[in-house]
């Protein structure tokens, strides 16, 4: 499995570009995780994907280095969903509303409280004693590139790292059933 990583300065092939607010020096890097492993189990990709969102940014995930063989399922808490909605509302894992798109101060609130709340909790990524403040965008077919940089400057500013690019047919796979 390949590892893609992409920096957000780069277009990426949304519709529509807009006029995006960044300073001459500012870098903010999205990366894109690795494409489904239809071979493999929900557990195997769900560890491929962990490896993914944790390792350090210069390391290969290939097939020769990764130990998911027969991995399970686990109660997954490592990352965080922004989606922007068609009537540019955000919302965090798909249910709690964290402003809009032209006021993105409620949504850093939140996610600065969260990062606080998983430091309290001694909510780590793996094997390490860093704070998980992992945060992954969705967006909807009719998003602009500049509505994605305002979304990752935001999630940036609260202290999300790394900050996923989540597209259809890449890791992570989740469905959601509503009730």
């Amino acid at each position: 499995m390949k590892r893609f990583s992409c920096v957000l300065l780069i277009g990426f092939l949304l519709v529509g570009c807009g006029s995006a607010k960044l300073d001459d020096q500012e870098v903010i890097v999205v990366r894109v995780p690795p494409f489904v492993d239809p071979e493999s189990t929900a557990g195997e990709n769900q560890c491929l994907f962990d490896l993914f969102l944790f390792s350090s940014k210069d390391q290969r995930i290939t097939a020769s280095n990764v130990g998911c063989k027969d991995a399970p399922l686990a109660n997954y808490d490592g990352l965080l969903f922004v989606s922007l909605k068609e009537d540019r509302s955000l919302s965090l894992n798909y249910s709690e509303n964290v402003g809009r798109l032209s006021n993105t101060s409620q949504l850093k609130d939140r996610l600065k409280g969260i990062f606080q709340n998983h430091a309290d909790l001694h909510v780590f990524e793996p094997d390490s004693n860093s704070v998980v403040k992992a945060v992954g965008i969705r967006l909807p077919k009719s998003a602009r590139y500049s509505e994605l940089i305002e979304i990752a400057k935001a999630a940036k500013e609260s202290g999300a790292d790394p900050i996923v690019l989540l597209l259809d047919g890449h890791l992570p796979q989740y469905q959601i059933f509503a009730p």
